[in-house]
């Protein structure tokens, strides 16, 4: 009888560690257009977005396995307890290539494309970077559409060929311009809370 005890509590504090462990499990975002302070009652780790990430700077801090300076978290120790990583950049990416004036998009379209090329290769090395960390449940969302045709034209075939590489990686693509209506070349405060909201629950 004390045996059995023993192996019934044995297996009772094996199963509240485990529900422990798995509770502690993370949803992460790696994003270019987060406003952190809003969304902070959201399931969803911000600790290394801000808006002013790049695909060469989220390399940098897989790279280097970067810390946060505020929670003293280090990018491969987030990883490793999350159970879903979402990444959106790109977008940044763009913007030197990119300027507004008058409502008015004007890009050079044969630079732009090189540069999308590059960002496709990025990406690819980023999801392979945090794969090789933890075989992790990944989703990338798309590249957002702006006021202007051929540019949306580009950012459409980017999307369609990312999510057929992300596909032979067996990520999970999001295409945000289906989820939510962006409005003109920015993300409104409700856009993005309906995005969040979105990824925060399913």
């Amino acid at each position: 009888m004390k045996r059995f005890l023993a192996i019934s509590s044995f297996i009772l504090v094996f199963i509240i560690s485990l529900s422990l462990l798995v509770n502690n499990k993370k949803k992460v975002i790696f994003s270019d257009y987060i406003l952190t302070p809003i969304y902070n009652d959201i399931n969803l780790d911000t600790s290394f977005s801000n808006q002013n990430l790049t695909s060469e700077l989220l390399l940098e801090y897989l790279d280097y396995n970067a810390e946060n300076l505020k929670t003293k978290t280090k990018i491969n120790n987030l990883i490793k307890k999350s159970k879903l990583i979402y990444i959106s950049v790109g977008m940044n990416d763009l913007l030197e290539y990119v300027s507004l004036e008058d409502n008015i998009l004007t890009y050079s379209s044969s630079l732009l494309t090189q540069k999308l090329a590059l960002l496709q290769y990025n990406v690819h090395e980023i999801i392979s970077s945090i794969l090789a960390i933890k075989e992790v449940e990944i989703t990338y969302l798309s590249l957002y559409y702006l006021n202007d045709s051929s540019f949306n034209e580009l950012i459409k075939e980017y999307n369609a060929d990312i999510k057929d590489i992300l596909e032979g990686m067996n990520v999970n693509f999001i295409d945000i311009n289906e989820v939510v209506e962006i409005e003109n070349y920015t993300f409104t405060i409700q856009n993005q809370k309906e995005i969040y909201e979105y990824l925060a629950w399913v």
